[in-house]
């Protein structure tokens, strides 16, 4: 959704609707194309450890029906398949952490069985409790927010209205703002990150269609070097930027603070 923010922005801007000092914008661990994140999960885990030769095999088929409703534009069929993957992989892996797959789980997490999206999220979103506690109720009280009105109590039906355009890629979208603005249009990737995996955001960055499509693939591809230690690497063509974050997951900032902090001070020119 960021891309096509920035990219309405922008028209709104050009247009004299809007003034904003709009300068760029940031894809991370985007949800641009989804197909791309789900044919990946299997080798990804398999290359980690996470799973055997035969686990990889049942994500596999999964993510290749997934695929297969997909190109048949059967959308909604499509996000079914998608939200079965996903509790496959926690059911053979015993419960990965999906944000981070470093992080530690309890080895319990599997003695209650996944049978539904709700206890798929319920798992997937565990590590979010703490947040969902802060809002409401220090920010609940704070905003004198009504009492039967609780924050993400509408996220099932909002899910539920964008079934259909949930798996849908949006990369020709990524196109037209690298063909058709003088955006900055920065791409990075959390290293631990299974929702939008690394070598799924690769397969479709270097699928990008623009005039500087060769000149980035064939660019040179640096660390990013802080206090010492390698936390990253970029690669840059004109106003594309792509950054691999290390020891990160799906929460940038979080799992490599000072990694992310580099990465917006590089972007965005300040220091």
């Amino acid at each position: 959704m960021a891309a096509e923010y920035a990219l309405e922005l922008d028209k709104a801007i050009s247009q004299g609707n809007i003034e904003v000092p709009l300068k760029g914008v940031a894809l991370g661990d985007s949800w641009v194309s989804p197909i791309d994140s789900v044919l990946t999960w299997a080798p990804f885990l398999l290359q980690l450890g996470f799973v055997d030769t035969e686990g990889y095999r049942t994500i596999d088929t999964y993510a290749q029906q997934t695929k297969a409703a997909l190109d048949a534009g059967n959308y909604e069929l499509a996000t079914d398949l998608w939200s079965t993957t996903e509790m496959i992989i926690l059911s053979v892996t015993s419960g990965i952490d999906f944000y981070n797959v470093l992080f530690p789980v309890p080895g319990k997490s599997r003695s209650q069985p996944i049978t539904s999206r709700k206890d798929f999220l319920g798992k997937m979103l565990l590590r979010d409790s703490s947040l969902d506690h802060f809002m409401n109720t220090f920010v609940k009280e704070a905003l004198a927010i009504p009492e039967n009105v609780t924050w993400g109590g509408q996220s099932d039906n909002v899910f539920s209205s964008l079934s259909e355009d949930f798996m849908k890629p949006v990369t020709s979208v990524v196109e037209q703002l690298l063909k058709e603005t003088n955006l900055t249009v920065c791409v990075f990737t959390g290293q631990l990150d299974l929702i939008v995996d690394t070598p799924g955001t690769l397969i479709w960055a270097e699928r990008l269609q623009w005039s500087g499509a060769q000149q980035w693939l064939s660019a040179e591809r640096s660390s990013v070097v802080i206090d010492g230690i390698i936390e990253g690497y970029k690669k840059t063509y004109r106003n594309f930027h792509f950054y691999w974050l290390l020891r990160s997951g799906h929460m940038v900032p979080t799992d490599n603070p000072a990694g992310a902090l580099r990465l917006l001070q590089e972007i965005t020119g300040y220091v």
